[in-house]
């Protein structure tokens, strides 16, 4: 007899099988007649009925076809057992002749059109060729005419069957979404029954968001808020473009991807009324955009609204932002204005206008780790040693890792290997840290990397050229950023459709690249280097939050001066490499935040506490322990009263700070006060163009220390930051010495700079060179100079270190004689004075934070364990 017979409505019945119920529930047994098949199947069969509700208690069972697929799809090997059931109990053999093929009948918004399934012979552009279009008897395909058996489906083409008879049963009045929908469903259910579709259905991609993820882009004239939604291959400019130009938002929108195919965007009603939220916003001014980002309608929850989009889980959103104007300074007022004598406000001296209203922009949103450390990653300080790796290659002749530099080397490689989110390099400056940082990149180059190197825009070019120089072997493809963005745009389209590295990718970029290009808090990249990462030093700024936006698995940052101004500098600076390691910047700052009567011993012992909090992650080695070669450096500190017509304009300028309520105007005087401490012609009304020695305290002071150098036939180097200080300068000199002095300046270009350095070095004898701290602040080696004079001082103590040290570097043979000059009134601290008196003090603090690390124990042999072949963490 027939083990199984179908007795409709997609209902087989098993007649070896008694269902019965007993006091448990529902029970299989076997039947007298039942032979080893059935018992084969029993197990199976018992569990399918504990599992269903069945209703049909007696000699024979009966199974719905979902019941028999959605038992066996669960299982491991279901087309096995599926196929040797549908054998063992006599259903027709498998159709694996002719591949199913799914077409639409009609047009697809036509309320007539239906989906139908053919099996044709084979399958071209045209459609089916010689088609059967076959009846479906739960897993049996019949011919309609004969009745005839074709043969059986499998799983996955039985399920396809399904979803095609339940899409046509409402097809004819589905909303043009919900028929969408169904070909989404309907394409799944193709692909997974190995199925074909007609063509144009088959490339048309139809997704439906997760969330709206709104965004803010800068306009001509401000901002606006648009109307992004979570799909990675998107091209989110075409469907803002296509939301704003309608009138109302759609259900339905076609947008072009990135590979410029044809996507349908299926919205909800939820997500509708989102983005007429949005649209409601499109001709808003900036504060109102400010306004409702605060404070979004009430529909606007998680879970349908995303501001993260594909940054990192650090990144909150975007919002606009108020920036307050900041003055670098410790704690404590430093009382700048103090010495105010009304007296002298003789109403001849004004600054100008100033417009007091300002301006909103766009701001990163992160997990600031501000009030609440909100977000970290795990550190780990201990590790066994430090292993100096394999550099690929090795370097160019001429070319050797110092002691302390492969111990440099060394570090890095093993904090990496020990899967450490980051840590900061912070060697003195002139101790070849881009050389450490550049043979770790090479160590680990093997492994199709990409990294990001971030740097100020002046050192972009020197990183390229540094990898080239010291390196036999090229292992990095070098990408140099700049504001055409086509590169690190098809980086990250790369990530996004997953496609494998072909090759280890370098990219250099400036903070300014970083910050005006999104891709790059998009992209995940292996290891991030910031260079000069006292840039990133003040946590308000957008530089600051889009460095520690960056998603990386290894992140170092590298900088000479981790302390700039307060110890706040270097938890700024932690964040970004080792978020969470120094805990909130609020409970940071109550621990070490430093007052004006804080003596050197407290700031030493806060110093130290940090530095034992930062362990192995920190390191820091000084020249003078590390270059015994270098001379010595002696600092000379020298004062001289202002002439009577300086300090007369001096304490006019000072008069005006009463008068002032608002902050910026209050900063205004106090420039104005640096700068008259350089020159009084500073002041429209007392501008001359016939400049004497004699005309200010500086003055009178560079000219003694100048003919002193003259007679020793050396050279010097003076710092001044403005420009008018600087040709001033020029024209002293020349007037007084009979030389013609050199500005080297930021409007100088790069060929004019070097030409001017050239003439520098190889002139004979005594001769002057004058400088701006910025334009010469990194990059440079002039060690022919001994001489250096701060004619001007910089508010930052690192920027006039990095100054000095453009002459006491690798090279410099003489003692280095370094003069801070500072002017004086009678009666009156002046700002000279409280200047150094401040920069004092954040030298103390400095030098508390940053004494050197010990050395370390490196280990280096021929063969050791190599990153290149890890895989990535």
């Amino acid at each position: 007899m027939e083990r199984v017979i179908y007795v409709g409505d997609d209902v087989y019945e098993f007649s070896g099988f008694v269902v019965s119920k007993d006091e448990y529930g529902f029970d299989l047994k076997l039947s007298e007649y039942a032979n080893d098949i059935d018992l084969m199947y029993s197990m199976n069969f018992r569990m399918m009925i504990q599992n269903e509700n069945i209703a049909n208690v007696g000699e024979k069972a009966r199974f719905s076809t979902e019941q028999i697929t959605n038992y066996y799809l669960f299982r491991e090997t279901a087309k096995k057992d599926f196929e040797r059931l549908m054998l063992d109990y006599g259903f027709p053999p498998e159709n694996k002749s002719r591949k199913p093929y799914v077409c639409l009948d009609g047009a697809f918004s036509a309320k007539d059109s239906f989906w139908k399934i053919l099996y044709p012979s084979s399958v071209s552009n045209l459609g089916p060729i010689d088609a059967l279009n076959l009846k479906r008897e739960g897993f049996v395909l019949r011919m309609p005419a004969s009745n005839g058996v074709y043969g059986s489906t499998n799983i996955k083409e039985y399920k396809l069957h399904k979803i095609i008879e339940k899409i046509n049963l409402t097809w004819k009045s589905d909303s043009q979404v919900s028929r969408y929908k169904s070909l989404e469903e309907l394409q799944k259910a193709v692909k997974e029954a190995n199925a074909a579709l007609e063509d144009n259905y088959e490339k048309l991609k139809v997704v439906t968001p997760k969330r709206i993820v709104p965004d803010i882009q800068k306009t001509d004239n401000g901002f606006k808020l648009t109307s992004g939604v979570s799909i990675s291959e998107l091209n989110q400019l075409d469907f803002n473009k296509h939301v704003e130009t309608r009138k109302s938002v759609d259900s339905v929108y076609t947008v072009k991807s990135k590979t410029d195919e044809n996507i349908k965007v299926l919205l909800s009603d939820e997500q509708k009324e989102i983005l007429s939220d949005i649209k409601k916003m499109e001709k808003s001014t900036p504060n109102e955009i400010k306004e409702f980002i605060s404070n979004p309608p009430e529909n606007w929850n998680d879970e349908i609204v995303d501001a993260s989009n594909l940054y990192s889980d650090r990144v909150i959103g975007w919002n606009l932002y108020e920036p307050e104007f900041s003055f670098n300074k410790l704690p404590g007022d430093y009382n700048w204005f103090d010495d105010a004598n009304v007296e002298f406000d003789k109403g001849n001296i004004h600054l100008g206008e100033t417009n007091h209203d300002k301006k909103l922009r766009k701001d990163l949103v992160i997990k600031d780790n501000e009030e609440d450390v909100d977000y970290e990653e795990n550190s780990s300080l201990v590790f066994n040693g430090y292993q100096f790796p394999n550099i690929p290659g090795g370097y160019k002749k001429g070319y050797e890792a110092k002691t302390y530099q492969k111990e440099g080397i060394a570090w890095l490689y093993s904090i990496y290997k020990n899967k450490n989110p980051g840590c900061l390099l912070a060697d003195d400056m002139g101790l070849g840290k881009t050389f450490q940082v550049l043979s770790f990149l090479q160590a680990v180059s093997d492994n199709k990397n990409n990294i990001l190197i971030v740097t100020p825009a002046s050192l972009v070019r020197n990183w390229e050229n540094e990898y080239y120089k010291f390196f036999n072997e090229i292992k990095y493809r070098v990408n140099i950023a700049s504001y055409n963005k086509s590169e690190v745009n098809h980086l990250l389209h790369e990530q996004i459709i997953k496609n494998e590295k072909a090759y280890s990718n370098l990219f250099i970029a400036s903070y300014e690249n970083i910050r005006n290009c999104e891709a790059y808090i998009k992209i995940q990249w292996d290891i991030v280097i910031l260079d000069e990462a006292q840039k990133i030093k003040n946590t308000q700024t957008l530089t600051n939050k889009t460095a520690r936006a960056l998603k990386a698995y290894f992140r170092v940052a590298v900088t000479g001066t981790p302390v700039e101004n307060t110890f706040s500098d270097i938890w700024a600076i932690m964040d970004f490499a080792c978020p969470g390691l120094l805990g909130s910047h609020k409970d940071f700052n109550h621990l070490f935040s430093l007052t004006e009567e804080d003596t050197d011993d407290v700031i030493l012992e806060k110093g130290k506490i940090i530095r034992e909090k930062l362990g192995n992650l920190f390191l820091r080695r000084l020249k003078e322990d590390n270059l015994p070669e270098l001379p010595e450096k002696v600092f000379i500190k020298q004062t001289q009263y202002m002439p009577e017509l300086q300090a007369d304009v001096y304490q006019q300028v000072l008069a005006l700070a009463p008068r002032m309520s608002h902050l910026s105007d209050k900063l205004r005087v106090l420039q104005k006060l640096r700068q008259v401490s350089d020159h009084y012609s500073f002041i429209p009304k007392y501008f001359t163009e016939d400049y004497d020695y004699t005309d200010t305290a500086k003055t009178l002071l560079l000219e003694k220390i100048l003919q002193q150098i003259k007679k020793k036939h050396e050279k010097a180097i003076i710092f001044a930051e403005f420009i008018h200080t600087q040709e001033i300068l020029a024209s002293i000199i020349s007037k007084r010495f009979g030389i013609r002095t050199q500005i080297y300046n930021g409007s100088v270009s790069l060929n004019a700079r070097e030409k001017m350095l050239n003439r520098f070095k190889n002139s004979e004898g005594f001769d002057v060179i004058i400088m701006s701290p910025i334009a010469a602040g990194v990059g440079l080696t002039i060690t022919e100079a001994n001489h250096v004079i701060h004619f001007s001082r910089h508010w930052n103590p690192a920027k006039e270190d990095q100054a000095t040290d453009r002459a006491y570097r690798i090279g410099q043979q003489k003692t280095v004689y370094v003069y801070l000059l500072i002017g004086k009134i009678d009666g009156i601290n002046t700002f000279d004075e409280k200047l150094d008196s401040l920069l004092s003090v954040k030298q103390s603090v400095k030098g508390a934070a940053l004494f050197p690390s010990t050395r370390l124990d490196v280990k280096e042999s021929d063969v050791m364990e190599s990153l290149l072949t890890e895989s990535k963490q």
